[in-house]
């Protein structure tokens, strides 16, 4: 093929050298695009996060950019290219800038596979539109489209005005049902909130008698080890040092253990906290959180109750900065130890 510098603005003299170019500067790839490698480099759709093995990860609150830039050696410049970058200053908290990032906007529409026949495809599209019968609020819904479709037929004004009006008022009900269901759905999302951080912070708790109990015979084990060394352990010692050993390594790889289901359990929860703060609107959940909250003021429990209001704080904040704090998080679930 061409050398990549006759398609893409790249780094060195024999191309952009640092340089951003106008768009559509060079040769454009087979299919007709430009500077889809160069130029700048890509920023993403999503932002990064972090979360465990077998999922995406990278560090919270940032944005990954792919590809080279004009900036990039010739060696360098591929498509797997791959950077996370933060959005902040760590030090000053200003916006960080980087000339070297664009992005690329996209039109698509459906494409349908040839397997699929498109009268196919529009039945189970208006399916998916359709209202659900299973529930009351659908119910309204369906009576309200078909008598919307009869009401179009009417000829008398007043006749029409009437059927509307009717049809307005369904709609207001299933609406108001619809709330009620949703309204149910923020209250019960709150509370799972709530119980993922008791057993989080419940996990944490024994994390921390484990990490006492590692200290209290790591040091036992060093006066042993200390006294084989001067010659001076007595034959009792002596046989307790093997035992000394295996309750460190029994309590180290404990240790391991509740780490790895803090970071599960943290996952979920902020999995639970991203759905209240993308999915629901202040109002909505602020609303819900007072009742619970209140409810949970006379039922207890309490570590369920200062759970609550550890994660609506955890919401607010999620919601003003637009990031996932997991290391706030478990600070905070730390704090409740006491």
């Amino acid at each position: 093929g061409a050398p990549l510098p006759e398609h893409e603005a790249i780094g060195g003299p024999r191309s952009a050298n640092g340089k951003v170019q106008p768009i559509g500067s060079l040769k454009p790839n087979p299919l007709g695009l430009h500077d889809m490698l160069g130029n700048v480099a890509e920023l993403t759709l999503e932002p990064f996060r972090l979360v465990r093995q077998g999922r995406l990860h990278g560090r919270v609150g940032g944005y990954v950019k792919r590809g080279a830039d004009a900036n990039t050696e010739e060696s360098r410049a591929t498509a797997a290219a791959r950077q996370e970058l933060r959005f902040l200053d760590p030090t000053s908290g200003e916006p960080l800038r980087d000339k070297y990032v664009g992005f690329r906007l996209v039109l698509s529409t459906v494409a349908i596979d040839g397997s699929v026949a498109p009268e196919d495809y529009a039945r189970a599209q208006a399916a998916a539109a359709a209202p659900d019968r299973g529930v009351v609020a659908g119910e309204r819904e369906a009576q309200a489209l078909a008598a919307l479709e009869s009401a179009a037929e009417i000829a008398d004004p007043v006749a029409r005005r009437r059927a509307l009006a009717t049809i307005a008022a369904s709609l207001d009900e299933a609406r108001t049902e619809r709330n009620d269901q949703r309204d149910r759905a923020v209250a019960s999302l709150l509370y799972s909130t709530a119980y993922a951080c008791s057993v989080a912070q419940q996990e944490v708790r024994l994390l921390a008698h484990f990490h006492q109990r590692h200290d209290q015979i790591a040091a036992i084990l060093e006066k042993l080890r200390s006294l084989r060394h001067q010659g001076r352990l007595t034959p009792d010692e002596a046989a307790a040092l093997p035992e000394a050993e295996e309750q460190v390594r029994l309590a180290k790889g404990r240790i391991a253990d509740i780490e790895v289901r803090i970071d599960d359990h943290i996952a979920a929860y902020g999995g639970l906290i991203d759905t209240l703060r993308t999915d629901y609107g202040p109002d909505v959940t602020d609303e819900q959180a007072r009742d619970l909250d209140a409810r949970l003021d006379r039922e207890g429990p309490r570590i369920i109750a200062a759970c609550f209001r550890v994660a609506a704080a955890h919401v607010d904040q999620a919601r003003l900065t637009g990031r996932l704090d997991s290391a706030r998080w478990r600070s905070d679930f730390e704090s409740l130890r006491q």
